[in-house]
């Protein structure tokens, strides 16, 4: 300034073996040299496709530029924090339910943008790690664009399976994996040249999503319509900053906002999706459980805490124990002839009205029924003892239930019951249809 050096970064030569590249935003601070200024820029680039400023010289007062710094910082950290707060949320979404592919995928996809943001715009992550060189801080920025066009068509892909090719998200990580490879291994000055065609390939990826949503939306999948204005908010904004980058139109990068405004619609998006699995899925163990309860009607529990299972659906063909329990076995005698002289609904009242008297009292003396057959009551006990005062209470019972088929001049019944202790073998097995049975 009026023939003064006031500010430097890298190392301005002639040589290109002796220019040094690099791009870090600073304030200097001028003496007052008057009302007439000369200002004289002196730029080198043998390193990047292009050279010179890539925003705008402010001049001003120290407090205000100092300002419009903080403001700047302010509004990257803002992005970041909130970007990497949705990728570590997305991420937990998907360790809690891996099934789910869109969580992870997102997750990603935030994490590297989050990887770009840094070493763009105030490159933040220089006041982080100040020892870093032009070349790697222009390699994170490179690589995260490579690589959040594939995560991100990766999480297109993963909400609409059936409209997304898989042969296209295929296409395009070997295409984001190969120059992601062209930039880790060789010098800038190569592989800023080639990020056109990385341009062109964002671009047609652009409008195949785009024709993937719409198909989506005329096929009614879930949530598209908030799915397809996040994705045009961002591909307006990303197709801005394209066209701003190789100075075809002069405006000011966009995508880290339109990225916050497609995080946020995507968020709400997965959590809806999330919401209405945590239904479905409590929807389905309440079914599960009044399964269950059902089952114990024909399955009894002590039957699976036998055979060291805790519900119905653990047991499995071939599954048996042996242990030594009392058998205690009842039926009606003469039932043939009595069932015959009632209509087949007086005896299945008959049945039913029998059973519910004599089920509690098995139940009462710790036994549990194995089966019904017919008229006939199987049951176990682990003591004799038990069986046997439950065989007299059985009896007792018959007689009060005698009187009340008396009065309506039924016949009187009469029950045999036996009661043997031995080893007795409970299992699961296939009868000669092919249902299983119990033992």
């Amino acid at each position: 300034m009026n023939g003064e050096e006031i500010a430097s970064v890298g190392r301005v030569s002639q040589d290109p073996n002796m220019g040094e590249p690099e791009f870090r935003p600073i304030i200097t601070k001028a003496k007052n040299f008057g009302r007439d200024l000369e200002i004289i820029f002196l730029v080198s680039n043998y390193h990047y496709k292009e050279g010179g400023f890539w925003y705008s010289i402010f001049i001003g007062t120290e407090e205000n530029l100092k300002l419009m710094r903080e403001k700047n910082i302010l509004l990257d950290m803002f992005l970041l924090g909130s970007i990497l707060i949705m990728g570590i949320y997305h991420f937990s979404l998907f360790l809690v339910r891996k099934k789910d592919k869109s969580p992870l995928y997102f997750a990603l996809f935030c994490i590297v943008i989050v990887f770009r943001l840094l070493s763009q715009n105030e490159r933040y992550i220089l006041n982080i790690f100040s020892g870093l060189s032009f070349h790697v801080v222009n390699k994170m920025e490179y690589l995260g664009y490579y690589l959040a066009l594939p995560t991100f068509n990766g999480f297109i892909y993963s909400l609409f399976p059936e409209e997304y090719k898989k042969r296209v998200l295929q296409f395009v990580w070997f295409f984001s994996i190969s120059f992601s490879l062209i930039v880790l291994f060789s010098k800038s000055i190569l592989y800023t040249e080639t990020v056109i065609y990385f341009h062109i390939l964002t671009l047609f990826c652009f409008l195949y999503i785009l024709y993937v949503e719409v198909l989506g939306a005329l096929r009614s999948r879930e949530s598209v319509w908030m799915i397809l204005l996040g994705t045009f908010i961002l591909i307006l904004g990303a197709t801005n900053d394209i066209l701003h980058s190789q100075e075809i139109i002069h405006t000011t990068f966009l995508v880290p906002y339109s990225l916050l405004v497609f995080i946020f619609i995507q968020s709400v998006v997965l959590s809806v999706r999330f919401s209405k699995a945590f239904h479905h899925n409590e929807k389905l163990i309440q079914e599960i459980l009044e399964i269950n309860a059902v089952s114990q009607k024909f399955v009894p529990v002590e039957f699976l805490e036998n055979l060291g299972k805790k519900n119905f659906t653990q047991i499995k063909l071939g599954d048996q124990t042996e242990k030594e329990m009392t058998v205690l076995f009842s039926d009606i005698r003469n039932f043939t002839s009595i069932s015959e002289k009632m209509t087949p609904k007086q005896n299945f009242h008959f049945i039913n009205n029998y059973l519910s008297k004599m089920g509690p009292i098995v139940r009462k003396y710790g036994g549990f029924i194995d089966k019904f057959i017919g008229d006939a009551i199987l049951a176990l006990y682990y003591s004799p003892k038990d069986a046997i005062l439950c065989a007299v209470e059985m009896q007792k019972e018959l007689e009060k239930f005698n009187e009340s088929y008396t009065h309506l001049n039924q016949e009187l019944i009469e029950i045999g019951i036996g009661i043997h202790t031995g080893k007795v073998m409970m299992g699961v097995m296939v009868n000669w249809r092919g249902l299983k049975v119990r033992l």
